[in-house]
Parts: C-alpha cells; sequence; structure tokens
C-alpha cells in the first residue's frame, strides 16, 4: 500500500461527515405540529433555544445535541431549535447548523415560540425550554449547561411529569441489568433464572440507600419512602438516617433532594437544619431542596442565611430558593433585584431566573428584559 494511498485514506477518515449523516437530535420542523405529537405520543415539549456568534451556543449545538447519550435522552421528548438566524443548507435542504431541519423551519419556529411564550423580541440564549404534553410552561433554563448537566437537566422533568413511570422502570431494568453482568457463579449462587428481589419493606429500602453512592437513586429511594404516607415509620426511617452518621455525603445530598418537591411543607424542618452546615455541599443541597419545595415559611431562614453565605456556588441556590418561596407581592423581591448587580455573574443569573418567579410586569421584568439585552449567551 502506497504512502499516498494511506495518507488519501487518513485525509478522508479526517473529514466532517455531512450534517444529516451525524449522530444528531431529530428536530421537529414547526411549532404547531411539535404541539400536536407532544400531546399525542404524551412527551413533554423541549426547545433549545440559540443564537450564532457566541461560544457557549456553539458548544451546544456542535457538542452537546450530537452527543450519543443526550440525542437517545431526548427521544422522551418533542424537539425544537429555535433560531432567528441563517446558516445555509446542504443538498438535502438541512440546515448546516442544527440539521435536520431547514433554517426557514428554525427561523419560523423562533417567531412562533416567541409570540406565544416570551412577548418579547429579546430572548436570552442558550437556553431549554420545558412544555408539558399539553403544551404549558413547565420551566426554563438559561446559559449553558455542562453534558452531564444538561442529560440531569432532562431527567428531572421525566421525574416531574412522571414519576410512577420512571420510578416503575427503574424498578424494573436495573435489577435486570444487574442479572445481566453477574458471572455464572454468582447466578449458581443466586438460583439460575431468579429474579432479584424488589424493595417491599421499610428496611429493604434503607439497605439500598446505605448501599447506594448514586445520588438520583437515593433521591428516588428516599422519595418513595417519605411519600409513604400512610406508615410513619417510613419517614422516620428517612430524617433518622438524614440526621446519622451512617449516611455518606453523597447519601445525604441524596436524602435532602428527596425532600425537595413541591408544596412539601413537612420537609422544610428536615432540610432547615442543613441550610446552615458548616459543609458548603450540604448547604446548597438544601437550597435546592427549598427551591423545590417553595413554600413561604422557607423565605425567612433563606434570606438569613444568604446574608452569611459566602461560597458563590451556594448564594446561587440560595436566591432561586428565595425567588421559589416568595408570595407575588413581596418586600423581598428587593433583595433579588439588587443581586442582578452582584459582583458574581452566577449569581447575577440566577438571581434573574428566581425573579420569573415573580408577578409579570413592573420593575422586576423591566430588570429581566436589561440582562437579556446585555447578556447575550455566557457560560
Amino acid at each position: 500500500m502506497t504512502n499516498r494511498y494511506l495518507f488519501l485514506v487518513a485525509l478522508l477518515l479526517c473529514l466532517p461527515l455531512p450534517a444529516g449523516a451525524q449522530n444528531q437530535i431529530p428536530w421537529k420542523s414547526n411549532f404547531k405540529d411539535a404541539l400536536a405529537a407532544a400531546k399525542q405520543e404524551n412527551k413533554p415539549l423541549l426547545i433549545c433555544v440559540n443564537m450564532d456568534n457566541d461560544v457557549a451556543n456553539d458548544r451546544m449545538v456542535k457538542e452537546h445535541y450530537r452527543d450519543a447519550k443526550i440525542v437517545a435522552k431526548t427521544s422522551e421528548f418533542v424537539c425544537l431549535f429555535m433560531s432567528k438566524f441563517r446558516h445555509g443548507e446542504t443538498e438535502e435542504g438541512q440546515c448546516q447548523r442544527c440539521g435536520h431541519i431547514s433554517c426557514n423551519d428554525h427561523v419560523k419556529i423562533e417567531r412562533d415560540v416567541r409570540k406565544a411564550l416570551f412577548e418579547t423580541n429579546n430572548v436570552v440564549a442558550p437556553q431549554h425550554i420545558f412544555l408539558t404534553p399539553d403544551g404549558k410552561l413547565l420551566k426554563s433554563k438559561l446559559y449553558f449547561l455542562t453534558k452531564d448537566e444538561l442529560l440531569s437537566l432532562l431527567d428531572s422533568v421525566l421525574r416531574e411529569l412522571f414519576p410512577d413511570r420512571f420510578v416503575e422502570k427503574k424498578e424494573e431494568e436495573k435489577p435486570k441489568a444487574e442479572q445481566a453482568d453477574k458471572s455464572e457463579e454468582e447466578k449458581s449462587k443466586d438460583g439460575e433464572g431468579e429474579e432479584a428481589k424488589q424493595p417491599e419493606t421499610i428496611a429493604d429500602f434503607k439497605e439500598l440507600i446505605l448501599a447506594s453512592e448514586d445520588k438520583m437513586e437515593i433521591k428516588e429511594l428516599a422519595r418513595t419512602l417519605i411519600k409513604r404516607k400512610d406508615e410513619k415509620e417510613a419517614g422516620e426511617t428517612v430524617a433518622v438516617l438524614l440526621a446519622s452518621q451512617e449516611a455518606t455525603k453523597v447519601q445525604v445530598c441524596g436524602i435532602l433532594l428527596a425532600y425537595g418537591f413541591k408544596g412539601n411543607k413537612a420537609g422544610v424542618a428536615q432540610v432547615l437544619p442543613f441550610l446552615t452546615h458548616k459543609e458548603g455541599i450540604f448547604r446548597s443541597h438544601a437550597a435546592v431542596a427549598l427551591e423545590d419545595i417553595g413554600v413561604g415559611e422557607s423565605l425567612k431562614p433563606l434570606l438569613t442565611q444568604l446574608k452569611r453565605e459566602k461560597e458563590d456556588g451556594v448564594r446561587k441556590n440560595l436566591v432561586r430558593a428565595i425567588g421559589a418561596s416568595l408570595k407575588k407581592k413581596s418586600k423581598s423581591q428587593k433583595t433579588l433585584e439588587k443581586l442582578l448587580r452582584d459582583k458574581s455573574k452566577l449569581v447575577q443569573r440566577n438571581a434573574a431566573i428566581a425573579l420569573g418567579h415573580c408577578k409579570r410586569g413592573g420593575k422586576a421584568e423591566k430588570l429581566l428584559l436589561s440582562m437579556a439585552f446585555t447578556r447575550r449567551g455566557g457560560g
């Protein structure tokens, strides 16, 4: 084989694949059809807001939306790509930037979505917006995410919308995967063909929680116990685990997140002691849980901790939790408005998100629009 031939083969392998051949999210071509598909298939709608000439936005398109794990996970969503910029098209008529759809498609999607959801010409990008299967706004996440953060966000939306289905899927699939990985020797010990035992008793759940170092798995196991309201011992077991020396840091963080579901006032008392913990990782997860609970009882301790908190990573979660705990009209809203001028950009951005919980119109909305004008993209 000649050197020239080897050179040509190497050159061919290095050439980028055409857009249609690359692993990428299968975008829907218009907003109306996407809404109809989401309702018919009972799937959440994911809208990816993107813009040109920005590092964060470019990475989302080139890396994240072509990542095999992310593409696989988005099969559980109906997906739209939203951009007002044109990028030229392939011979197949696909946009060279996003693939699957044309530039005309994503430009029209941008207009339609902006008109339906934003009522403004200035939309922050990158941004990920989620609608329920019946088309109602569920949540949005501003600015750049790592691949793991995006995967975690997608999972959190599915858990929120389909908690029973997710738990059922996890219980059914995990033992099968574990069984498949066992050696013949292990199978003979367990009994050939015998299925792994599902957690049923409180002791089963406790054993699995203490054996796991997967934060999201711990969260689901603990939350299942917390929601067994007819069994007082189930909730007490989780509370004891949270306070014990038995649990690792990961397990404590997972249990804290387990308390974080909408309106769980009873969980506030369990989470609050960790808001002032000496470990920043616990303070941070406690704030996330209180944000998810979103009740007024959390507001005063959150404001108090915000005044003394030094770590920006914790402060930004405190800010988000404050926004979720505010009533529509509150003097504490001014605290968030001041934080839009904070020295930490991380805190600024999360203050903007937190203000989204406040009533539309007035000073809060003007400040949000101001940030949309001045902070396009960003990490």
